[in-house]
């Protein structure tokens, strides 16, 4: 015990010990590299598998430790004490789709960029690391000087913030296809606008620029801001093609534009005249569209035009649908209508429209709960019971919902 002591203070590591009856160390590992589980056994570790110093020393020099450990993190911490400003932890954007968590990682590495530089300077210079891995850092801390990666990642964070707010529009789970639409159309009048003029991270880094220097630090290789903002706006315009080629028919497409009508917050005051015929010829091709299954369903289609009048000053009067969501409002109407059957017919319209298939990121979160749920350790678990569990995790437990079991279920 007291050599393995010695040996953290030697070498600046932090050692877990498993120790058996008689205070001999049978296990040793890494407390910044391994998270235990409550039984405290870990998986394999470099260099640590035996009780040795060179093997704690090969561990401590090893890219297991010195990559993502949280030693790193608490030397950049302690960097960020001194320069009397603070260390946000890193986040890895390498395997993700989603849009918003680049930008959390983008964002993470514009506000650390300086510390990062002064902790690549300081491990690159101590001759205690490993050469190998000095030289690793210096290179790392080369591209992080260079002028035009500084641009990038401020540019790339203005680009990802408008990006991100069409990416988490279709993460909701009462998306509605008004709301598409109008989150489409503006996302593109902002990128168009992006192109040729600097977001907020841009305008930031052009403060804080003075000549070569940024934050008190050199840049290597500067370029002219005319050459950047020519590769900006290229750049700008191959997202507002891509987006345009995936989704070019929900802002052109007749009919669903048609839709738009569905939306309360684009109808004209309940005291205009102009909103009795408001909409008309939109829900007419609607009912010319969707003629077949809406007939099938039972729906006559002279009473659904005659109730859609009567919908939008039903719903244009009442003050508890003021501010709400289309989804939950129509969901509401739907409600206050059993019994009544006044509104049967149009809302089987309005219901059908909302099946459009906008996003998959309902489904997306379920592969995501199963994964938690089927681990390593669930591995058996049946059909039946992961239906269950999952329904449980998706739609939240209800109100009478009881975790215990009875004597009866038990047996």
């Amino acid at each position: 015990m007291k050599t393995v002591k010695k040996w953290e203070k030697e070498l600046n590591i932090k050692l877990k010990l498993v120790v058996d009856e008689d205070d001999h160390v049978n296990q040793m590992f890494c407390e910044d590299c391994v998270q235990f589980m409550p039984d405290q056994t870990s998986s394999f570790v470099t260099g640590c598998t035996s009780i040795k110093k060179e093997s704690v020393k090969y561990h401590r020099d090893s890219v297991i430790h010195q990559r993502g450990s949280a030693k790193r993190n608490r030397e950049a911490e302690e960097i960020a004490d001194l320069m009397d400003t603070h260390f946000t932890k890193p986040e890895r954007c390498n395997g993700t789709r989603w849009v918003d968590h680049k930008l959390r990682a983008i964002s993470k590495l514009v506000t650390n960029w300086k510390i990062l530089v002064m902790d690549m300077m300081s491990y690159s210079q101590d001759d205690s690391n490993a050469g190998q891995y000095r030289a690793k850092a210096q290179g790392i801390l080369k591209k992080m000087m260079q002028f035009k990666f500084i641009w990038f990642i401020h540019f790339m964070k203005d680009l990802l913030t408008e990006i991100a707010k069409v990416s988490l529009q279709f993460q909701k789970e009462d998306l509605i296809l008004s709301s598409v639409v109008n989150k489409l159309q503006t996302s593109n009048e902002l990128l168009r606008h992006l192109a040729d003029n600097d977001g907020d991270s841009l305008k930031d880094f052009k403060i804080k620029l003075n000549g070569d220097q940024y934050e008190d630090e050199t840049l290597k290789n500067v370029i002219n801001f005319e050459t950047l903002d020519n590769e900006k706006g290229r750049l700008v315009q191959l997202v507002i093609d891509c987006l345009q080629s995936r989704l070019n028919n929900i802002d052109s497409d007749p009919l669903y534009l048609s839709c738009l009508v569905l939306d309360p917050k684009n109808w004209p005051c309940v005291a205009d005249q102009k909103i009795l015929l408001y909409g008309n010829d939109s829900i007419k091709l609607l009912l010319d569209h969707f003629k077949s299954p809406l007939l099938n369903a039972g729906c006559d289609i002279d009473s659904a035009m005659s109730e859609w009048k009567d919908l939008k000053f039903y719903i244009g009067r009442g003050e508890h649908f003021k501010g709400q969501n289309p989804f939950n409002i129509y969901q509401r109407v739907s409600h206050e209508d059993i019994g009544r059957e006044e509104y049967t017919n149009i809302m089987l319209v309005i219901h059908l429209t909302s099946l459009y298939p906008l996003s998959n990121a309902s489904c997306e979160r379920a592969f995501s709960i199963m994964k938690h749920m089927k681990n390593d350790w669930r591995y058996s678990l049946s059909s039946e019971r992961m239906d269950q569990l999952m329904r449980i995790k998706i739609t939240g437990k209800g109100e009478e919902f009881n975790p215990k079991w009875t004597e009866t279920q038990k047996t």
